[in-house]
């Protein structure tokens, strides 16, 4: 139960939670996602909490040697007491506080457990007034506390505080298993006829004696090792005890695009010697290598920055992943969400997620299942966008952080890299940061940052997780001008309001953000809103867009790259369009200049709740164009259409690019077409070879140097196998800012096919971004949307959810870039405005 902190009434908690959830399921808040009740939560955050809960334990447990209370997760500042003694104080929401309690607990009757959680805004104003003359440029630095709750530019203020993770009664006798790290012998080649495995057993001994430590391999039923230990001195800290063992021919792990994720899974035990178990864990582990390679090289005179995986390398194609909820403890009950988002990473031909440093160390689940779909990860420490202290205490704090967290997860192979924080260092070099200290305390700051992330940090990692690569910081480089290594946040487009197309010309190493926001569908808005707030201007359609250049921002892409739009159902649908644009042709850039880019993670896969964002989904799991567009620029095979300003087109050049392990052969064409169908010039190169894990240009020359209208052409681009005569690809290309384009209306044409569940789409004309919908419905899914549609060509559209064809096709809803215009008002409306226009002349 819990209550506010000297209230007399107590409530019903549903431990884990938060004091947010908690006083929602009591009625006592309302939902904060709702329009605009984001307003009326915000006096929970500055008071006191308590929760209580009376148990009993049994007198088995408490004859055990050792008997703990593990507090898997406590967010964040408090006074913890059983049977009315302070036991604990914690400070730290990504740690997982351990206390002998078995003098303290009583098997006789009731104990009474007490956690006082102090409010987190109040202790940070006052952990800032303390730390003065130093200011810290950011009002989350000295609370070790997730920093997306104090409010981010696609996320609300909620400071939550409560139990977010388990708390349980550990108890044992003679030796616990505390820790497992298994290591393997570098991978160097695909068929490797050996792995030697290594690493160590981490255990609390609390009973000198002689023991056999054993590895049994699941899976083939085999013990793989056996060692006796004898422990003759009775020490109550974590031993280490080593182990080695070859597995002979061993199955990898790969990325799903590359093979299959093996894992291995491996349990240890401890017996004694009479052969009785005293403990046991199970680890899963994938064999693999995954190493970043920075060599000098002559592309831009400068340092490559990419994966290598059992040494081959791989670009790393994905978005960043930011919490799923802005209530961490809602998710770890609901498995569905991490099962979907990774999904929907997979579907989107994904081979990496950037687990963004302003939330949280996610719950296993996310590893466990970016293990087993093949999805590396690249993990930020839980630092972003802020400076903070460097006392002696802190990064005492900051190291066992550390320590609990990659224990935890450092057999996982899914994990590619630990990078220190997001985006701190450029915010020293460029944010104006500095101006904040004399000479003097910039030199103290400065080196508290290097303790931190240059010291703490990866002298915790030498020790726990020796073999893992260690960024401090993400980006390393300027994304205005420093390109030839490392990696860059490419902000230029959206923060600094620059072109989209210099997306073409800004490729840096290794693209660790950038986006372009875009609204979510109108079915997903009518989840949070009614009909009076469908207006930009509303006060409900402000709130839920948290950037604060967002709107202003929004139209200023809006009215560059688009007409304006009829209604606001026309704005919405638009702005998805002009996000999904934007962001591909960043993809397409990047992936063009593969191998001196080696990586594309966009901002942002998923959100914490309904919001006008940079994410390809939205809250409520629905794909935005941004989705379906990036799945098919991350295909396996692909071609990218160069940009070309001349106006014959006289000189045209396409990359193709096969990530594949093997060579593709086939016949490569070109076409220019206008927005009528008509075909101006087909261009061909026959029987070319596109080498494995490569991407090839090709030049293709015009013999005619007549001028085309670029506002009513495009390209179409497509590869035909040699050896199954299908279409690996096909893709288009406008040649003209959308705001330019002529476009006729498409004359779509659909044909049903209900045993399979699908529809066959066709078009005289071109089709731009065809969107396929229900007005009031977010579960639609398809197997593509959001497509061109050109002459010639048709689209298969498959319905992946639960609908029915024959049940929907009457309330089925096609748009595209045409129906948004003024020029395609209703009929009696045109003549209504063209008479009123006469009538005024």
């Amino acid at each position: 139960m819990f209550r506010q902190a000297h209230n007399d009434s107590w409530y019903p908690a549903n431990v884990p939670s938060t004091v947010h959830l908690d006083l929602i399921e009591n009625g006592l808040l309302e939902d904060p996602y709702y329009r605009d009740n984001l307003m009326k939560t915000y006096w929970v955050e500055v008071l006191d909490w308590e929760y209580q809960s009376n148990f009993t334990i049994d007198n088995h447990t408490l004859s055990k040697q050792v008997v703990e209370l593990v507090f898997e997760g406590l967010d964040t500042h408090t006074n913890i007491s059983l049977n009315g003694e302070t036991i604990a104080q914690t400070n730290n929401m990504h740690r997982t506080w351990i206390i002998d309690v078995k003098d303290k607990l009583k098997s006789d009757k009731v104990n009474t457990l007490n956690i006082y959680f102090k409010s987190s805004p109040m202790y940070d104003l006052e952990a800032a007034k303390n730390f003065l003359p130093f200011v810290l440029p950011a009002n989350y630095s000295h609370s070790r506390k997730a920093s997306y709750h104090y409010g981010w530019d696609w996320g609300p203020r909620i400071v939550t505080s409560g139990i977010w993770k388990p708390i349980k009664i550990r108890s044992y006798d003679k030796v616990l298993i505390d820790g497992l790290l298994f290591r393997n012998s570098k991978i160097a080649i695909q068929n490797q006829s050996q792995a030697d495995i290594f690493g160590f057993v981490e255990a609390k001994v609390s009973q000198k004696g002689s023991y056999t430590l054993e590895i049994f391999d699941i899976k083939s039923q085999q013990l793989i090792f056996r060692d006796n230990l004898n422990i003759s001195q009775f020490v109550n800290e974590v031993q280490k005890y080593n182990f080695s063992f070859k597995i002979v021919n061993p199955q990898l792990w790969w990325t799903r695009n590359l093979g299959d994720p093996y894992l291995y899974n491996f349990q240890v035990s401890i017996r004694d010697q009479d052969g009785n178990l005293i403990d046991q864990k199970t680890t899963k582990y994938g064999i693999r290598t995954a190493e970043w390679i920075q060599t000098k090289d002559q592309q831009g005179n400068g340092t490559s920055f990419g994966l290598h995986l059992n040494g081959i390398p791989v670009f790393m194609k994905g978005g960043n992943y930011i919490p799923p909820d802005m209530f961490m403890p809602r998710a770890f009950k609901n498995p569905k969400a991490y099962n979907k988002t990774i999904q929907d990473a997979i579907d989107a031909n994904y081979n990496m997620l950037r687990l963004w440093g302003g939330g949280q160390y996610e719950h296993d689940i996310f590893y466990d299942i970016c293990d087993e779909k093949g999805i590396l990860i690249w993990h930020d420490m839980m630092f972003a966008c802020a400076l903070y202290p460097g006392t002696p205490e802190f990064l005492e704090n900051i190291a066992r952080e550390t320590i609990d967290n990659v224990k935890r997860l450092r057999n996982h192979p899914s994990i590619a890299m630990w990078n220190g924080n997001n985006e701190v260092l450029i915010g020293w070099k460029e944010w104006g940061w500095q101006d904040l200290y004399t000479e003097e305390q910039r030199v103290t700051v400065f080196q508290w940052y290097l303790n931190i992330f240059n010291e703490t940090i990866p002298n915790v990692l030498n020790e726990v997780d020796p073999d893992r690569f260690y960024w401090p910081t993400s980006p390393t480089q300027s994304a205005s001008h420093d390109f030839d290594s490392g990696d860059i946040h490419m902000w230029l487009v959206w923060a600094n309001q620059e072109d989209i197309e210099i997306y073409n010309t800004h490729v840096g190493r290794f693209n660790s953000e950038y986006g372009m926001q875009g609204m979510i569908p109108m079915s997903s808005i009518k989840q949070f809103s009614i009909a009076s707030d469908w207006d930009k201007q509303s006060f409900v359609m402000q709130l839920h867009e948290r950037h604060i250049q967002g709107w202003p921002n929004l139209n200023f892409y809006m009215d560059k790259y688009y007409r304006p739009t009829k209604d606001f159902e026309s704005l919405v649908y638009a702005s998805m369009i002009m996000q999904a644009y934007a962001v591909n042709t960043g993809i397409e850039a990047l992936r063009r200049n593969q191998p001196f880019c080696m990586g594309s993670l966009y901002w942002q896969i998923n959100d914490v709740w309904p919001v006008f964002s940079w994410a390809s989904v939205d809250f409520y799991g629905q794909w935005k164009a941004l989705h379906y567009r990036a799945r098919k620029s991350y295909e396996d095979f692909t071609i990218f259409i160069h940009p070309n300003n001349d106006s014959a087109l006289s000189n045209l050049t396409v990359s193709v690019v096969n990530d594949h392990l093997k060579n593709i052969v086939g016949d490569l064409y070109l076409e220019i077409l206008d927005f009528n169908g008509t075909q101006i010039d087909r261009l061909k190169r026959s029987k070319i070879q596109i080498s494995s894990n490569s991407r090839q240009t090709y030049s293709l020359r015009r013999q005619s140097r007549l001028n085309l209208n670029f506002n009513t052409t495009y390209l179409r681009s497509y590869f035909i196998s040699n050896n199954q005569q299908n279409y690996l690809f096909i893709t288009t290309q406008i040649l003209s800012r959308p705001l330019n384009m002529e476009l006729p209306l498409p004359n779509i044409e659909i044909s049903y096919d209900y045993e399979n569940n699908e529809m066959t789409l066709r078009t005289t004309n071109f089709g731009y971004y065809i969107y396929i919908y229900l007005e009031d419905d977010i579960n639609l899914k398809l197997s593509n949307n959001f497509f061109d549609l050109t002459p010639g060509f048709s689209e298969k559209v498959k319905i992946l959810s639960y609908h029915r064809l024959d049940h929907i096709q009457d309330i089925l809803k096609v748009k595209t870039l045409y129906d948004t215009y003024e020029h395609n008002l209703p009929q009696q409306k045109r003549q209504f405005l063209k008479d009123a226009l006469e009538i005024y002349q």
